[in-house]
């Protein structure tokens, strides 16, 4: 997750996505691995996959507050503004 995040740090989002991914492949239920491929897929463009993802998420750590404001901005974005409250 190290090499991810600083991929994800010097702007390479296609390197942090495809470690994110690769990182899930070997533990599926990796929050970190989950909360910053949603983080990356939201700055790519992909709002319901990183929806999905952060709803994966917060599945394992239903209190993260960090997944759930990003959720909530995320939400708030593309102007779902109860779902964004919500989160």
């Amino acid at each position: 997750m190290r090499r991810a995040l600083a991929a994800y740090q010097r702007d390479d989002l296609a390197a942090a996505h495809r470690l994110c991914r690769a990182a899930l492949t070997a533990d599926p239920d990796h929050f970190e691995a989950l909360h910053l491929l949603a983080v990356v897929m939201t700055r790519l463009g992909q709002f319901e996959d990183a929806l999905a993802a952060y709803d994966r998420a917060l599945a394992l750590r239903p209190d993260d507050v960090q997944a759930l404001s990003n959720r909530g901005a995320l939400l708030e974005d593309l102007r779902r503004y109860a779902e964004s409250l919500a989160s």
